[in-house]
């Protein structure tokens, strides 16, 4: 995985504010344990303190098969206010689908295992990628499609 250095981007970030006197906002997820220390609090004073910035604070939905907990209010709002008494000037939004497990960033993690009860039933009903068939003809334009494989069913 290639790896960006933070610094760099805010300074990129900074930059743009700057150059077309525009605020920004940076998204800030909230993990609790991870993210939520006085020492992120100082650095982001560093970097945005008196600067044309906006912290849009979120808070970080649960997903299946990772166990980072959820901030609760309560946490929400104490860095918030941690943060505007560092100087920094930061809006809470509100996450809205997490009752029913469609919030931001669980909605990927909903697809992805969709897929793979998905790919896992196609392999069942007689579905198979062509593309990992030695027949396959190397100069074909159709190397990752599905070709199906007769079988009944009921209707």
């Amino acid at each position: 995985m290639k790896g960006y250095d933070i610094n760099k981007i805010v300074e990129s970030v900074l930059s743009y504010s700057e150059r077309h006197n525009r605020k920004v906002t940076i998204a800030y997820l909230l993990i609790p344990g991870l993210n939520d220390k006085a020492t992120d609090v100082r650095q982001l004073g560093r970097w945005f303190r008196e600067k044309n910035v906006l912290i849009n604070l979120l808070q970080y939905n649960d997903t299946a098969n990772c166990n980072i907990n959820r901030p609760n209010k309560q946490q929400l709002v104490a860095f918030k206010l941690r943060l505007e008494a560092a100087g920094l000037e930061v809006k809470m939004r509100e996450s809205r689908g997490n009752n029913i497990k469609a919030a931001c960033g669980q909605l990927v993690s909903n697809t992805n295992e969709k897929n793979k009860q998905h790919n896992s039933m196609g392999k069942d009903l007689g579905f198979h990628n062509r593309s990992k068939s030695k027949k396959e003809n190397p100069k074909s334009k159709h190397k990752n499609t599905f070709s199906k494989i007769n079988y009944k069913t009921k209707h």
